[in-house]
Order: C-alpha cells, then sequence, then structure tokens
C-alpha cells in the first residue's frame, strides 16, 4: 500500500515539474499569458519595438503562428462600447479625426465592448484589442493592414 503512495506520489511530481518546463505554445498556456495564437510573430517583433519587456515578447514568440501572413486585409471594424468612450481618449479622438479617412474601416458600438479592431478579408480573421493605443499607433497600424 506504501509502495503505491509513493509511486503515485512520485509521479504527481514528475507531472507538476515537467508542466512547469512546458513550451508557452503548449495547449491553454497561451490563452493564460493572454495570447490567442492567432498573432503573426511578425507582430512580435513589432511587440518588442514598442515594450521593454524582453518576457513579453519571448512569451509573444512562443505562441505566434509562424504561417499567419502579415497581408493586407480588405475591411476592418473598430468596436467599442459608446458609453466607454470617455474611458478611452485616444480611441475617442481616432474615430471623431481619423476614422472617415478610412473607407473600409467601420464603427461598431456594442454594449460593454472594450476596444477593439476586427480585420476581415485575410485568413484568419484577425481581433486586436487597442485600449492601451494611441491614436497615431491606431492610424500606423491600420495604413500597414488595410488594403
Amino acid at each position: 500500500m506504501i509502495k503505491k503512495y509513493c509511486l503515485l506520489s512520485l509521479f504527481l511530481l514528475a507531472s507538476a515539474a515537467s508542466q512547469e518546463t512546458e513550451s508557452p505554445s503548449e495547449e491553454g498556456s497561451c490563452a493564460q499569458l493572454g495570447f490567442t495564437g492567432s498573432q503573426a510573430c511578425s507582430d512580435c517583433q513589432r511587440l518588442g519595438q514598442y515594450v521593454t519587456d524582453q518576457d513579453l515578447v519571448n512569451e509573444c514568440n512562443g505562441c505566434c503562428n509562424a504561417s499567419i501572413s502579415t497581408g493586407k486585409h480588405r475591411s476592418a471594424v473598430l468596436e467599442v462600447c459608446q458609453h466607454r468612450l470617455r474611458e478611452f481618449p485616444h480611441i475617442n479622438e481616432f474615430i471623431k479625426r481619423e476614422a472617415s479617412k478610412y473607407g473600409s474601416l467601420s464603427i461598431s458600438h456594442p454594449y460593454a465592448a472594450l476596444p477593439k479592431l476586427i480585420l476581415k478579408g485575410g485568413k484568419p480573421k484577425e481581433v486586436i484589442r487597442i485600449d492601451k493605443w494611441k491614436t497615431e499607433n491606431i492610424v500606423e497600424y491600420l495604413d500597414a493592414r488595410l488594403a
């Protein structure tokens, strides 16, 4: 009986140790880190240009999908709850001053939605949270990604 418990505890210790050394790309780990796995690896390189946290960039690289092209998309939707716009002045400024310059961009106001861009016309469809982005970052991103 004691032998069974020793074997069981050894097995549990071994499985716990193996979980600690898993790469971020293991199923579920990327989601816990905040990555969907639908970001292109080139997006992780761009992230490295804006943040100083190398661990975050490494986690992004561990969860990215190298097969995703960073090509142009036909259209995009900016979603944000109209009642939350005052919480996101950069998003509000973009909508007022810049959004009309993009004919293939539409604005949607689902209730309680945090700001995000939904890029369509590429495979797969991309969804990007933009609540911390500045107006100029949104403009630069759309200039690069919209056809």
